[in-house]
């Protein structure tokens, strides 16, 4: 995607969507969306796992290469309000749906999916922890998130919620 907005992130990447609500041990797939014209695809799968963790798994390509690429769960727990921004969201006309034009239709952030440490929304612009996409501009992620670390209401909402992955 092209930069539109302020910031490393400030147009999106790709948007993710649930399909259905998760529960302990059990697997809600997503199919990437793309948006602003981004080229990117890809998908991922979260799991909840017994113990209250939960696992996510991201597999993209269409990245911007060799760089670092934020992605949160966004949206609000037990809320069905939030959707992917159409493009009637980029209110500056600029041709891309910004973060700040797309927050209104897919939430604040939830979760911050970064590598390591933490994972709250304080960790949201937390680009020296973000995945890195290759010199092919492929992005991989692959992490247990602790129980701990998650919000309250999560894994019972997942279907109300989305990952976002944004681009520069």
């Amino acid at each position: 995607a092209v930069a539109a907005g302020t910031g490393l992130i400030a147009a999106m990447a790709a948007v993710l969507f649930a399909a259905s609500p998760a529960y302990a041990d059990q697997t809600v797939r997503f199919t990437l969306d793309e948006l602003n014209d981004s080229g990117s695809s890809g998908d991922a799968t979260i799991t909840a796992r017994e113990d209250g963790s939960l696992h996510v798994k991201i597999e993209g390509s269409g990245f911007t290469p060799n760089s670092p690429h934020a992605q949160h769960i966004h949206g609000m727990a037990h809320s069905d309000d939030f959707f992917c921004p159409p493009p009637s969201a980029d209110k500056n006309g600029d041709g891309q749906v910004a973060t700040e034009e797309g927050v209104p239709q897919y939430g604040g952030v939830f979760v911050s999916l970064t590598t390591k440490g933490d994972t709250s929304p304080k960790s949201g612009l937390a680009i020296d922890r973000f995945p890195v996409a290759d010199a092919n501009g492929d992005l991989e992620y692959d992490r247990t998130i602790p129980a701990s670390q998650l919000p309250a209401g999560l894994v019972d909402s997942l279907s109300h919620l989305h990952v976002v992955q944004h681009g520069l």
